[in-house]
């Protein structure tokens, strides 16, 4: 009984000090996971939503839909990450990407109700 309790304790001391030594953060691979979950359904939603409107308008605004596309997934991402990490970077560039999806739906929007 009591080598099994060894057994155990220097076992349970080795898996610590394995995960010490680790620069692998599990918070974090755990945050980047549900920020690509997260950023795939946001990107998969405005390809829709996109598709649907470029049946309606010229060739040239594409741009901007596929910005829309690029920034969306980049932004939610970021800002899970940061939820966990707490790094700046993180909440800085989730605010660029936010600033820059928002500019780019409020000139899509404007353009395609221009259109109509």
């Amino acid at each position: 009984m009591t080598r099994t309790l060894e057994n155990y304790t220097n076992r349970k001391e080795e898996i610590l000090a394995k995960s010490r030594n680790t620069i692998i953060d599990e918070g974090i691979d755990d945050a980047e996971f549900r920020g690509y979950r997260i950023g795939n359904v946001v990107s998969i939603v405005m390809i829709v939503v996109l598709t649907g409107f470029s049946l309606f308008i010229r060739q040239f605004v594409m741009t901007i839909a596929m910005s829309l596309i690029f920034c969306a997934p980049l932004c939610v991402k970021n800002i899970v990450v940061y939820h966990f990490s707490k790094r700046k970077l993180h909440l800085v560039f989730a605010i660029g990407m936010a600033i820059v999806f928002v500019g780019n739906s409020i000139f899509f929007i404007l353009f395609v109700l221009r259109g109509l």
